[in-house]
Parts: structure tokens; sequence; C-alpha cells
């Protein structure tokens, strides 16, 4: 079998102007789950092969920063500050799925698939199991632990229970979750930064959890996840304590804006936002694009 690196091959990457950082166990774990949670956010049957690839080459490069574009071309990159947003290209990128996969994956018709061009949407690309089910997020993830392309022991976090029908995320031994309202005042109380919160929120939303990475039972004081929702859909405003060990590189396969939000550098999709303020790294992002565009915009600049 094939491993990870097989599977990139002939990728065409230009990671010049990237310099490597050392990932500390904590945000090994946190880059991890994140590859995860952007899969599902983003809606790209692409995002979800790759996420394979992608979190088993963070898991085996543990020296190593850089987590996105394995299989796109790079168009720009943005700088906010500390962290570094980069907008890819997978049009005509066609990626090969795991030898692991024969005889698993199927189209409409019933035709074996053995490759997908990268940049096709979900709705474009339907991939089928050996009876004709066809595949959603969870059940492809699933997949991938079980025949072995992804090690579901190495990859120690919890998929979203979002991606299950669910709006309030797993909880695990990495990750502590907290749902009420005294619950995340006695969480706030324990960050080293002070939370910023988003002052105006679409009609029907309101808070439903916050989110912290935990080792031995202690949470974490320097990030933050924060969930609202109207009931049926969920956007998350994810901070961070901004140092060394706390930057990070990401990818979006979608357009990406520069603008500025409160007067800092931002970097801006149709469902997401990133920027750095006060010490505090800040993402407001939109799963399975419940808030987009302007309106997220409206509650980005809101966050104070």
């Amino acid at each position: 079998m094939k491993n990870e690196y097989d599977y990139l091959n002939g990728t065409e990457l230009d990671l010049s102007g990237y310099e490597p950082a050392e990932l500390t166990e904590e945000e090994r774990i946190i880059m991890k789950k994140e590859v995860l949670n952007k899969t599902k956010k983003r809606s790209r049957v692409k995002k979800v092969i790759a996420v394979a690839a992608a979190v088993a080459v963070v898991a085996g490069l543990t020296q190593l920063a850089f987590a996105g574009g394995f299989v796109e071309r790079i168009v720009k990159t943005i700088s906010t500050g500390h962290n570094v947003i980069i907008e890819t290209d997978s049009s005509g990128v066609m990626f090969t799925l795991p030898e692991a996969l024969s005889g698993r994956v199927f189209d409409k018709d019933g035709k074996p698939v053995t490759e997908l061009e990268g940049g096709l949407d979900e709705n474009d690309i339907e991939l089928y199991d050996e009876n004709g089910v066809k595949y959603d997020a969870q059940r492809w993830i699933d997949l991938m632990y079980e025949t072995g392309v992804v090690d579901k022991d190495e990859v120690r976090v919890s998929v979203s229970a979002a991606s299950k029908g669910g709006l309030i995320p797993d909880e695990n031994e990495n990750i502590k979750v907290c749902t009420t309202l005294d619950e995340f005042e006695k969480f706030k109380s324990g960050l080293n930064f002070e939370l910023l919160e988003p002052e105006y929120l679409p009609e029907g939303y309101s808070f439903l959890y916050v989110e912290g990475f935990a080792k031995d039972g202690v949470l974490s004081g320097d990030y933050a996840v924060v969930g609202y929702s109207n009931g049926t859909d969920v956007f998350t405003v994810h901070e961070r304590i901004i140092n060394d060990k706390t930057k990070y590189t990401t990818s979006y396969d979608a357009p990406v804006s520069e603008c500025e939000i409160h007067g800092c550098a931002a970097a801006v999709t149709d469902s997401s936002a990133e920027w750095e303020e006060g010490g505090v790294s800040v993402a407001v992002l939109s799963g399975n694009s419940a808030v987009t565009g302007d309106e997220l915009l409206k509650v980005a600049e809101s966050v104070k």
C-alpha cells in the first residue's frame, strides 16, 4: 500500500517563503482538529478526500506548521500579522484515490472512481459505496479510518457531532465543551486573554457552546471556540492568544479578499473572516454556510 507521501507525488507546490516551525503536542492536536472542521465547513468533496492526506501528513511531520494546500495551486497569500491565509486553486488538479479505497468508491452509475478533479463542488461529484449508498462527510471519514488511510489512533480528535446531524461538538480527552452560560463565564475567566464577543448576531442566533483544548483534564487558557446557533445552523468564533506557539497558516479553495476590520489587516472569504487585534487572533467561520457574505462580515465587525 502507498503511504501518504506517495499520494502527493507530482503535486505542484511552492512553499518558498514559508519557514518550518516547531509544533507542540497541543498545537498538533488543535491543527488536526481544524483540518477536519474546515473540511466540513467548506462543503467540498475534494476537501473531504484531502483530509485523509492532510491529517496523515500533519501527524507524520510533527515539526512542520504548514498544513494546507497539498493538492492546490497557491494564488495569493495574505498576512494578518502573525498568521498567513492562502487562496488556492484546485481546478484541474487531479487527486488519485489511495489504493486502499479500490472497490469502495463509485459514481452514480456504479463505475469505480479512481481519481477526482480537486476543484469540483460536492454537488457536482457524487460518490457512492458498492451498494449504491451515497457517502456523506461522516461516512467518508469513517471509511478513511476503516481502510487505514488515516490512523484513528494517531488522529486523537473527534469529528464534530455537526457532521452527524447534531450542533454541539463531541467532547474527548483533548477537547472540553461547555454549553451553559454559567460554564461560559467560568471558561472566560480561565483564559489568558480577554475574549472578544460579537455584539451583533443574525436573527434567531444565540450562544450554543464554548470549546477549548484540554490536556490531562486541564483547560488551556490560550484557545477558545464559541458556537452560535439558530437551532438549525452554527457559526463559530475562534480565538487564540498571539504568540509563537499559536500562529498558523491556513488555506481556502475560494477567493480571499484583503481588507480591514477595526483598522487591522483581515482576510475575508464568503464564509470566513480572520484578523488580529489586541494580542488576539480571531476567525469567524460559517459552518455549512450558515452565515455568509455581508451578514458574516457584519458579525465580524461587531466582535469586540
